[in-house]
């Protein structure tokens, strides 16, 4: 049997969740494309049978072996086929609820916030994670997109903010579950 050729490629986020194709040169010179598959995790392997070097005394050619590694995404972390990121929202949002704009791997979509929603509450966006494997209507299903919101306050001071928390009489102890 011919040589096998290993190789380490670093493919972004996005290519490893839609799949895609990415031109690879081998030691022999040969410019080949590889075809990346949809859902692809990080340290999977791709084999490319038969693609390696020449045979020997009538053997068979050898094997291309990529490992392929995930560069990781600004706002996405992966588990399994379901996408988890954090969602800044507005105090008003939280106490007020609304709609706010959720980027996901196929374009922004909007996501209704609960009233009373703290931060940390989950919101899922079904079919918004890992596409799909296989046929259309006859593969695995797509991954979801969790949501975690963030009340985020704004980065300079508010001087409105900062009236109404004066004169707020609140009458909850946000720390009693830990006691």
């Amino acid at each position: 049997k011919g040589e096998d050729f290993a190789f380490t490629i670093t493919i972004s986020f996005e290519e490893a969740a839609r799949g895609g194709t990415r031109r690879i040169t081998l030691p022999d010179g040969r410019d080949m494309d590889v075809r990346i598959p949809t859902g692809l995790k990080d340290g999977q392997q791709i084999r490319l049978k038969g693609q390696g070097g020449p045979g020997r005394n009538g053997g068979p050619p050898g094997d291309v072996m990529l490992q392929v590694s995930v560069a990781p995404h600004p706002l996405f972390t992966r588990e399994g086929d379901n996408l988890k990121m954090d969602l800044p929202v507005t105090l008003q949002e939280a106490v007020m609820g609304g709609t706010v704009t959720v980027p996901t791997l196929t374009g922004p979509v909007a996501l209704k916030v609960p009233p009373n929603s703290n931060s940390g509450t989950v919101l899922r966006l079904k079919g918004k994670g890992i596409p799909g494997r296989g046929t259309p209507g006859g593969g695995e299903p797509a991954g979801d997109l969790y949501v975690k919101l963030v009340v985020a306050l704004p980065d300079k001071p508010d001087p409105d903010l900062e009236k109404f928390a004066e004169g707020w009489k609140n009458s909850y102890d946000p720390r009693a579950k830990l006691k």
